[in-house]
């Protein structure tokens, strides 16, 4: 930006010497995409550079002494008059934002002002320079972010909102059964992914990552909004906590385990079975060789699929326990056999988003299925294994759980 000689600048005695500098200073900002106009106090133009020229639709030379009104409007006139007023009382003058409709009907654009006082360089009077700077687009990247604010604000609102409706979800799920706490989780995980948006955009214009506030009244809003998405989080966090717990959803802890011990241990926990005369058995502890998993997940999974297979398979029937190694995987079968399952009912298994009630498994046994169903299969996705089952009616069912090696994904929380 060019700037004058100061106000305190004496006149030139020498004006050979003052046409030089004057020459050189205008082919200095001739050229610039800044608007630059001098101007006497009184109003009159008394040089502009090219950009002046093209923004009000003039030859440069033609508005050399010149009113500034046989060419711009009145408003603009007045705005000028006021500033030259305080300038000349103050010492200086705030920028100014015009929006200026251009010569050729191509519409309006949003430039900035700033003026001081300067001496001219040929006769040393003072004079008026104000600088213009296109500030379209920034007025642009303003009115977005005003409209992102809003945005935000609004979702804001949304999530605030979602929240106490997930608070009353809560409360029914407290009085309910395991469905609607695995719900509440579900719940929780789709409120997180908006919300993260929310803090994500908020803290990128909080910490003006694509460049500067237009307006600093802005900046209040913005943490705003910020540390109200933060305490929602922090509220969803804790419930979707809570909500694992109820699941028995839990963190892996990776160790080394011996099929033949994890066997005895299973077997401990299981039932009596009360003189049922059911066959128990445990194959491939040997053949298998230790494998790394959870032990506390892999043995509950087990527990859950021995105790289904046991409590639903008939007298002088069989449940056995077995192992297998592969390249990539261990798997862990828990086969039985009972009456079996239909090709729907094992879909309705491994599709199920809640737990199932025990006091309808025992008016429908035939199902053979147990409310540890969905828990041993979230516990074998968390090792990154699967849980399938194979089955027809009438010829018993194999539950088989597998856990890669090494596990997918060690740590992963459910």
């Amino acid at each position: 930006m060019a700037n004058g000689d100061g106000v305190g600048a004496q006149p030139r005695e020498n004006t050979q010497y003052n046409s030089e500098q004057a020459a050189y200073w205008h082919a200095v900002i001739s050229d610039l995409d800044d608007a630059v106009i001098r101007y006497t106090p009184d109003l009159v133009c008394k040089w502009c550079n090219a950009s002046y020229g093209r923004l009000v639709g003039r030859d440069p030379a033609w508005l050399i002494n010149r009113p500034i009104s046989e060419f711009l409007d009145a408003g603009k006139v007045e705005i000028a008059r006021e500033r030259v007023q305080t300038l000349l009382t103050m010492g200086s003058v705030k920028a100014v934002e015009i929006q200026w409709e251009l010569p050729d009907g191509a519409g309006k654009r949003w430039w900035s002002w700033n003026a001081q006082i300067v001496r001219s360089p040929l006769t040393g009077e003072m004079e008026l320079q104000s600088v213009g700077r296109d500030i379209q687009a920034l007025k642009e990247r303003e009115t977005a972010l005003q409209h992102a604010m809003v945005r935000l604000a609004t979702q804001t609102d949304d999530m605030a909102r979602l929240l106490r409706e997930l608070k009353t979800a809560k409360f029914d799920a407290e009085t309910a059964n395991a469905a609607k706490s695995r719900f509440l989780a579900s719940m929780s995980h789709e409120l997180r992914t908006p919300l993260n948006a929310i803090i994500g955009f908020a803290d990128i214009m909080r910490l003006g990552v694509f460049g500067p506030i237009g307006s600093e009244a802005y900046r209040e809003y913005i943490d705003d909004i910020w540390q109200s998405g933060k305490h929602l989080l922090d509220v969803i966090s804790e419930l979707l906590d809570l909500s694992r717990i109820e699941t028995g959803l839990r963190r892996m802890t990776l160790v080394e385990i011996d099929p033949l011990e994890l066997a005895r241990e299973t077997l401990t926990k299981m039932p009596p079975r009360q003189g049922a005369g059911i066959e128990l058995g445990v194959t491939g502890t040997e053949s298998c060789g230790t494998f790394t998993a959870d032990r506390v997940a892999v043995r509950q999974a087990a527990i859950n699929l021995l105790y289904n297979a046991l409590k639903f398979t008939p007298a002088q029937g069989k449940v056995w326990l077995a192992f297998r190694r592969f390249d990539d995987r261990v798997e862990l079968e828990v086969g039985d056999t009972g009456p079996g399952l239909t090709a729907g009912q094992i879909d309705g298994l491994l599709a199920a988003t809640g737990g199932i009630d025990d006091d309808s498994l025992v008016r429908r046994k035939g199902r053979g299925a147990g409310l540890g169903i969905p828990i041993a299969k979230s516990l074998a996705e968390a090792h990154g294994g699967t849980l399938r089952f194979e089955s027809k009616p009438g010829e018993g069912t194999r539950a088989i759980l597998t856990f890669p090696q090494p596990p997918v994904m060690p740590g992963t929380r459910l």
